[in-house]
Parts: structure tokens; C-alpha cells; sequence
């Protein structure tokens, strides 16, 4: 499993549009060599997480919800 981070301290410099692009085109790229394995996009930022905003995508379960199970 491969991972990759967008990490930056700075706000309003494109980590939320770079991050969203790199996994639509590897989507594709995995999509063409017809692999089933999935890809996995996840914003960390708890005060705005506009990826699933962006993408009207919005989850289940968040990142609050592991933290919570965690400190259980």
C-alpha cells in the first residue's frame, strides 16, 4: 500500500485541490490497468475539511468518530 501526503502549515496554497486531482488521476490510472484496489482520500483538518464539501461527498463516520472509539 502506497500512501501519499499533502501536508503544508500555510492555508490557500492548493493542498485541497492538488490532494483531490493526484486521486482522481490515480483513480483512472488504476481504473485503465483494470485494478480493483481502492484509493483512499481523507482530509485531516478538523476546523474545515472542504474536501467533502468539494466533492458533496459527505461521510458516515469522520475522524471524530475514530477518535472517540479510540478513547474508549
Amino acid at each position: 500500500m502506497a500512501v501519499i501526503a499533502i501536508i503544508g502549515h500555510k492555508g490557500g496554497v492548493g493542498k485541497t485541490t492538488l490532494s483531490i486531482n493526484i486521486a482522481a488521476a490515480i483513480t483512472k490510472a488504476m481504473h485503465l490497468i483494470k485494478t480493483e484496489e481502492p484509493v483512499c482520500l481523507l482530509d485531516l483538518d478538523l476546523r474545515l475539511p472542504t474536501i467533502t464539501e468539494i466533492l458533496n461527498s459527505h461521510p458516515q463516520k469522520t475522524f471524530f468518530n475514530l477518535f472517540e472509539l479510540l478513547a474508549n
